[in-house]
């Protein structure tokens, strides 16, 4: 009967403490769940902006990056700024992003120091989180963008003149020198009153000054004509190289000047030859040669006026003359080799029969691709497309397979028309400035799982508590009724009974109560138990 009392008591303990642990669990989750729910914080990069558009090595970047809170509270954040990996900038000044707003967010950088090509710009979004806990990534974004070429540095050009001179660089007036120019060549000329221009040309070189000294020569005013006279052979139309003879009369002095204008030659000419002798019938000539060049200067295609002055420059005469600078004309044809195994095969070029193989004379045909056939009766044909370059020899030779005696011969085709094909329109596309994506992996408050943490070690000390109590009832029992007192000792008799009896046991065949009876009374016999004592024992059982 004690027994069964103390298993009854540990049961209901047990259920009390279960249902306990199961009040505190639900708590928990219930308290864990709306955490979670109430302190999500997520956000991404909704556009990007890069200013100045067209970026060159060197420059200095404008980054616009703007930030939307799609959580649900406000998202202090920290954006980072990296170029090629390296990084670049960052935010430095606390910023907090409204739930359900956007944020504009600017930082700098450097283009480096390179010609051309591409550079990344990536950009991440973090979770700006208070200390101790480091920042989480919530966002990244990447922009690749063309370097342009950058401008080379400019040159300088210092000319000197005389006082009261200008200055003409291209055409432009210019009012004094140094100036700063960017690389390249230009025509310089310097006007004077009274003098003749003068005029040049000038390479301007990256980080370089060149210097032009200008020295003006005194204008001369030619004499009234009417004394000197003076005309060309042939049609006054004349190529580089090519010899004609000026000739005259003079009725003034024993010798002629003969001075060359136009052209890209000086207003004052070039002298192209002196005392040029005239003869007792006053007449004179002159036969020249026209070179490519003269006094420095190149001749170009165009009119140039030719005069003859007497001795004393009192008297002149001129002529028009056409010169020309001969060119050769580049080639617009190349040549064609062609050979073959077995030779005296037929040649289609481009469909047309030219001939058999070999053919090493080269012959003549247009720059370009050519279909290039060779066919011979008992051969398979051979086909390719050979492309003839202006000006050069492009040779082909060609293997003909025999044909087997069981394969009949099926001719080819001389010639397949294939329509060209027509390119495409290229559409450019919008460049820097792009909208992008919404979607991120967002983050939940971490003050939730310690929130979580601390109720499950509440927990487990209840449940430790309640175990200590459990055993501690165990060890100090309340006093038992006297009826369960009596029913310890009847019970303490028969195990010490049963301990002392060294007899085998027997199955009985009374009934449990009188077995007891009788070790009662033999205990009772052995004046073991007092007689009081042995009374409540009996009418114990007998109960």
């Amino acid at each position: 009967m004690s027994v069964y009392l103390k298993v009854k008591n540990k049961i209901g303990t047990t259920r009390t403490l279960i249902k306990c642990m199961g009040f505190l669990c639900l708590f928990t989750l219930l308290l864990f769940c709306s955490t979670v729910s109430a302190y999500t914080y997520t956000g991404a990069i909704s556009s990007i902006s890069i200013s100045p558009s067209t970026i060159h090595a060197g420059d200095d970047i404008t980054h616009s990056i703007t930030v939307r809170n799609t959580g649900t509270a406000s998202l202090p954040i920290n954006v980072m700024l990296y170029t090629s990996g390296d990084y670049s900038d960052q935010t430095y000044l606390e910023n907090i992003v409204p739930v359900g707003q956007t944020k504009t967010i600017p930082l700098y950088s450097t283009v480096p120091n390179v010609d051309s090509g591409q550079i990344t710009f990536t950009y991440q979004l973090y979770w700006d989180r208070a200390f101790p806990d480091s920042d989480l990534l919530l966002d990244t974004e990447t922009r690749s963008v063309s370097i342009s070429q950058s401008a080379p540095p400019p040159g300088y050009l210092y000319v000197t003149f005389p006082s009261g001179a200008s200055i003409y660089i291209d055409g432009v007036f210019q009012q004094n020198t140094p100036t700063t120019l960017p690389p390249g060549t230009y025509t310089v000329r310097v006007s004077l009153t009274g003098y003749n221009d003068y005029s040049t040309t000038a390479t301007i070189y990256a980080g370089q000054t060149t210097t032009v000294s200008a020295t003006l020569i005194q204008a001369y005013t030619p004499p009234t004509t009417g004394s000197v006279t003076i005309v060309a052979s042939g049609d006054q139309s004349y190529y580089v190289g090519e010899t004609f003879t000026f000739s005259g009369t003079c009725t003034q002095g024993n010798s002629v000047l003969l001075v060359l204008t136009g052209g890209g030659l000086p207003s004052s000419g070039v002298t192209l030859a002196t005392d040029r002798q005239v003869l007792a019938d006053n007449t004179w000539s002159y036969q020249w040669t026209v070179p490519s060049s003269i006094g420095g200067y190149t001749i170009s295609s165009g009119t140039y006026t030719a005069y003859a002055y007497d001795s004393s420059r009192q008297a002149y005469g001129t002529v028009s003359i056409n010169l020309k600078t001969q060119t050769s004309p580049e080639p617009t044809t190349g040549f064609l080799s062609i050979t073959s195994s077995p030779s005296e095969a037929n040649i289609y070029i481009d469909g047309v029969l030219l001939g058999t193989t070999p053919a090493t004379s080269p012959r003549s045909f247009s720059t370009g691709s050519h279909t290039i056939i060779l066919r011979k009766t008992g051969y398979n044909d051979y086909s390719t497309t050979a492309t003839v370059y202006a000006g050069q020899t492009t040779t082909v030779y060609g293997y003909l397979s025999q044909i087997p005696e069981s394969q009949p011969y099926v001719a080819q085709p001389l010639y397949e028309y294939v329509p060209p094909v027509v390119a495409q329109p290229a559409v450019a596309q919008p460049a820097y400035v792009q909208p992008v994506s919404q979607s991120n992996s967002g983050s939940s408050d971490p003050s939730g799982f310690i929130l979580l943490l601390f109720f499950w070690g509440v927990v487990a000390f209840g449940g430790y508590i309640l175990y200590k109590k459990m055993r501690r009832s165990d060890k100090t029992e309340p006093p038992l009724h006297p009826s369960t007192e009596i029913q310890k000792g009847v019970d303490t008799l028969v195990l010490q009974s049963s301990s002392q009896s060294t007899q085998p046991a027997t199955p009985a065949k009374t009934s449990p109560d009188d077995d007891v009876i009788k070790v009662v009374k033999m205990r009772y016999a052995k004046g073991e138990i007092s007689t009081e004592e042995y009374q409540k024992m009996l009418d114990h059982l007998k109960k």
